[in-house]
């Protein structure tokens, strides 16, 4: 036959070891957090400097288009990339293209500075005729989809009109580096227009802030509660204050 047992519980509260307790479990946080922040900055200026030596790619696709890529100069703040030292003219132009729109890059967006160079070696027939001093005038003109040329030639001057026409596209976006690496954002441009070839480009964008899931702020549920006074276990909704982890953030 089984006897009943007697079970004893300790429930002994002391408010000053709370108190303690939640004090250093803050400090440990903050702390944290502290070192988080000096990581992450020290990694973000590797990745800057990796960036801004990156070289430039090109390639002719497939379907012959001229191709280049290179890496994204990425921070959280405009400030580490204005503070980059560096002799590189186009990230000098990209520098002043940031500084001039800052307002719009504080949190969100992104600027690019791509330099291209047209060049086309054609030639066409002259037409020649006469002006009302029946001195010679040369004419030449030719056109297609991407550019137009007349030329204009009399006894003292030669007058040239010339119009080109760009369809360029640029995507800016993540690519992987191998099995268990991070992947790193990078920039790729190509202008349809196959006399036009991508000479250099810089691209800067401003991180997105990371979701913050460990913080202090205001709760609310359905629970127990604790009542030393007389030993007591009371259950139903709660709201408090306290340190809040979110496992799914709702937009």
């Amino acid at each position: 036959m089984l006897k009943d047992k007697q079970i004893q519980i300790n429930t002994s509260f002391s408010l000053f070891k709370l108190i303690e307790r939640i004090i250093l479990i803050c400090i440990i946080i903050f702390l944290w957090n502290l070192y988080s922040k000096a990581n992450n900055a020290l990694k973000e200026k590797d990745n800057l400097i990796e960036a801004s030596n990156a070289k430039l790619e090109t390639w002719v696709d497939k379907d012959g288009r001229n191709m280049a890529k290179i890496a994204v100069l990425e921070t959280s703040n405009i400030k580490a990339l204005l503070s980059l030292e560096t002799t590189n003219e186009t990230i000098i132009d990209l520098q002043s293209l940031v500084k001039r729109n800052q307002s719009m890059l504080k949190k969100q967006g992104s600027a690019s500075i791509i330099k291209a160079e047209t060049k086309i070696d054609t030639f066409t027939n002259t037409i020649v005729t006469l002006d009302t001093n029946n001195f010679p005038i040369y004419t030449g003109f030719i056109t297609n989809s991407w550019y137009s040329i007349k030329s204009v030639a009399s006894k003292d001057t030669t007058k040239y009109e010339l119009s080109t026409f760009s369809k360029l596209n640029l995507t800016i976006g993540l690519e992987k580096q191998g099995l268990f690496k991070k992947s790193k954002p990078y920039a790729m441009a190509n202008d349809e227009n196959p006399y036009t070839n991508i000479k250099d480009m810089r691209v800067y964008q401003v991180t997105l802030p990371k979701i913050k899931r460990l913080g202090i702020g205001v709760y609310g549920g359905y629970g127990l509660n604790y009542i030393p006074q007389n030993n007591n276990l009371n259950h139903g909704f709660q709201i408090g204050v306290g340190t809040v982890y979110n496992f799914i953030n709702i937009k």
